[in-house]
């Protein structure tokens, strides 16, 4: 089972766009502020001042991928992102790892998430 098909786009209803115009703008602003308060909160429990600019930067391009995917608008999660922290987790290895089992999941068999 393929989980993308170009040919799939010529049944998306184009039309649709336009009238909803108004909620996707509502949803990057929705985003934008909910990345600016997680980013705060983390930077108050980790004690470290966080690059707002590249924080922003980095969560639209990663949303921008995401829809072009098919997946959903997401920003930083603070409470888990807390419990990683406060766990002993400083680098990136968490991540990765998270992001390796993720694409395990897709390569070994996709048939279960349909």
């Amino acid at each position: 089972m393929s989980t993308w098909d170009f040919e799939d786009l010529k049944l998306f209803p184009w039309e649709v766009l336009l009238p909803l115009a108004g909620d996707i703008v509502a949803v990057v602003f929705v985003v934008a502020i909910c990345s600016l308060l997680n980013t705060t909160g983390l930077e108050f429990v980790t004690k470290c001042e966080a690059n707002l600019s590249r924080e922003l930067y980095t969560i639209g391009v990663a949303n921008l991928v995401s829809a072009a995917l098919g997946g959903y608008g997401s920003t930083v999660a603070l409470n888990r992102t807390t419990l990683n922290y406060l766990a002993g987790a400083r680098g990136r290895l968490s991540g990765l790892t998270v992001a390796i089992v993720s694409a395990l999941v897709l390569i070994v068999d996709t048939d279960f998430i349909a």
